[in-house]
C-alpha cells in the first residue's frame, strides 16, 4: 500500500467488501490485511491472543519508500509528456520546431517507465516491508519483506464426490518471507532467515500463520 494506492471498498460499519468468488479479489484483500496485522498491536479481546502469546507483541513500522518512489517516477513521466503538449498546444509551435520537444520528452517518460519495470521486477510480488526497534537488545533492528505471489488457478482432483464429480481444490495463499536483524549500527547483521509459509486455502483464517512471523 503506497501513497497513490487505493483503499479496499468498504460497507455500513467500515466493513471490507469483497466478492468471495472472485480467488484474485481475495488474494488482494489477504495481501492488505498482513499490514494491519503487523502494524497494529493485539487487541485483548483478540480470540487467539492466548494461545499466540501476544501480549508483548510491538508492531512494525510499514515502509512504503519503495512504492512511493515508483509512483513519484510515473507521475513525473506523465507530467513530462503533458507538459510538453500543453506547451506546443498553448505556444502554437510549428510541427518542425515542436519534434525535438516531443523527442525530449517521450525518451523521458519511456526511460522512466523502463526504470519502475525493472525496481518492480527486481522486488517481486511485494506485499509488506516493515521494521521495528527489538526489546530484548536496545538498539537493534528487525527487518521483514513478505512477497505473495500469484495464486493459480483451482484445479479438478481425481478425488470424486458421492455424485461422481470431480473434486475441486480452492488455490493456496502462500507467502515468502525475509527476516533480518541489524547490529546497534544498523549495518552488522545479526541474524537472516528467510522462508515459505503456507497459510492454506483462503477458507482459511490466515491471521495465525501470519502473526506467527513476527517470532522467527
Amino acid at each position: 500500500m503506497g501513497l497513490f494506492q487505493s483503499k479496499p471498498a468498504a460497507g455500513p460499519g467500515n466493513k471490507v467488501r469483497c466478492n468471495v468468488s472472485n480467488a484474485k479479489e481475495i488474494k488482494i484483500h489477504c495481501d492488505d490485511t498482513i499490514e494491519q496485522i503487523l502494524t497494529q498491536p493485539p487487541k485483548a479481546s483478540s480470540p487467539d491472543a492466548k494461545d499466540l502469546y501476544l501480549a508483548d507483541f510491538k508492531p512494525f513500522t510499514a515502509s512504503h519508500f519503495m512504492d512511493d518512489m515508483l509512483m513519484f517516477l510515473d507521475l513525473v513521466g506523465s507530467a513530462v509528456m503533458l507538459g510538453a503538449t500543453a506547451y506546443v498546444y498553448l505556444k502554437k509551435v510549428a510541427w518542425e520546431e515542436a519534434k525535438p520537444i516531443f523527442i525530449m520528452s517521450t525518451g523521458i517518460f519511456f526511460s522512466l517507465f523502463a526504470i519502475c519495470t525493472v525496481i518492480s521486477y527486481i522486488r517481486g510480488h511485494v506485499v509488506f516491508t516493515g521494521v521495528r526497534m527489538t526489546e530484548s537488545q536496545p538498539g537493534e533492528l528487525e527487518c521483514i519483506l513478505i512477497k505473495s505471489p500469484y495464486t493459480h488457478k483451482a484445479v479438478l482432483s481425481d478425488e470424486k464426490t458421492k455424485e461422481g464429480k470431480r473434486v475441486l481444490i480452492p488455490p493456496v495463499y502462500e507467502l515468502q518471507v525475509e527476516y533480518m536483524r541489524l547490529g546497534s549500527d544498523n549495518r552488522t547483521v545479526c541474524a537472516r532467515k528467510k522462508g515459505c509459509v503456507i497459510v492454506g486455502n483462503f477458507g482459511t483464517y490466515y491471521a495465525t500463520y501470519v502473526r506467527r512471523l513476527v517470532h522467527i
